[in-house]
């Protein structure tokens, strides 16, 4: 209605294509973007949201296009710098995407957003996991309920550095975060991973009945992942309990028949009680989706 009674405003044109952006009607939010900066090409709130529109519509040159008319108007503007970076990054263009990071914390240090992407680029990118690290922390140091910076470390940690104490210690932080705060930061997440997650360091411990107790949780919080019921199955196995082993791996098999593992292992536990017979089903079907690891197994105990 503005529009209609003000047509020439450039203000109406660029609340409306902010309103579409944030409904992501990416392509409508481009038109009205376009419209301010026909009524007046200087406004530089429009070139930067049109190059979020551009990055979202995968058109990553032209993003670059906007954010450098962005930076001929003010050089100092680190969200320009920053999104650059991430077309840049996304063009593959690593270096040019690393310097324009390093410009915008340069430029605003206090930005957690810009040190989370520069993290996820010294990793994936670059393999500097150490500096990952750092950036991760610094972003977290500036935002201490930021779920999802918290998460990308602990992966870091636990993948790439070794350091099962202090991505033990991350997933602990997780699952400790108050609901309410995340809501308030925007940030949430899926606590059946996490535990998950953390029950694998467990197992990788040897601590069974910590890795059980794990996986019991995830399990509550989403029963239908067959790969839980496989690794709670897994470390019962461990502790002996193979008729409990066996149960897990049926229930994992009820919910994905072609995970060949339950197989494999409900095999193993079976012939551990001396069902020879349901084992060497077992293990007849694994060898049929591709684990010929059992071929031994079936050799030794299928052919009485």
């Amino acid at each position: 209605k503005a529009i209609e009674m003000e047509p020439g405003d450039a203000y109406f044109f660029f609340q409306r294509g902010r309103a579409h952006f944030q409904s992501e009607c990416y392509e409508q939010a481009l038109v009205d973007f376009d419209s301010v900066l026909t009524i007046n090409s200087f406004y530089t709130e429009a070139y930067l949201f049109r190059g979020h529109s551009k990055t979202k519509m995968f058109d990553y040159m032209g993003a670059i296009d906007d954010y450098d008319s962005v930076m001929t108007f003010n050089s100092t503007n680190p969200e320009a710098y920053k999104y650059r970076g991430l077309n840049w990054i996304y063009l593959k263009q690593y270096n040019k995407g690393l310097e324009d990071y390093n410009k915008a914390i340069e430029l605003n240090p206090q930005d957690a957003q810009v040190y989370k992407f520069r993290g996820h680029a010294q990793c994936y990118i670059f393999n500097n996991f150490k500096e990952a690290i750092n950036d991760y922390d610094y972003a977290i140091k500036l935002n201490p309920f930021d779920s999802k910076a918290i998460y990308d470390r602990s992966l870091i940690k636990l993948y790439y550095m070794d350091d099962h104490k202090g991505a033990k210690s991350d997933f602990n932080i997780l699952l400790g975060l108050d609901e309410d705060s995340l809501v308030e930061y925007n940030t949430q997440i899926d606590k059946s991973v996490i535990f998950l997650r953390r029950g694998d360091i467990k197992f990788y411990e040897k601590d069974y009945h910590g890795a059980i107790s794990d996986y019991n949780k995830s399990i509550e919080l989403n029963p239908n992942d067959d790969h839980v019921y496989f690794l709670r199955g897994y470390a019962k196995g461990k502790l002996k309990d193979y008729e409990a082993s066996i149960r897990d791996y049926t229930k994992a098999l009820g919910l994905n028949p072609y995970n060949s593992n339950a197989y494999h292992l409900r095999g193993v536990s079976r012939a551990l009680i001396k069902d020879y017979e349901g084992a060497c089903d077992d293990w007849k079907n694994a060898y049929h989706m591709g684990v010929k690891e059992v071929r031994e197994s079936m050799l030794r105990y299928c052919n009485r």
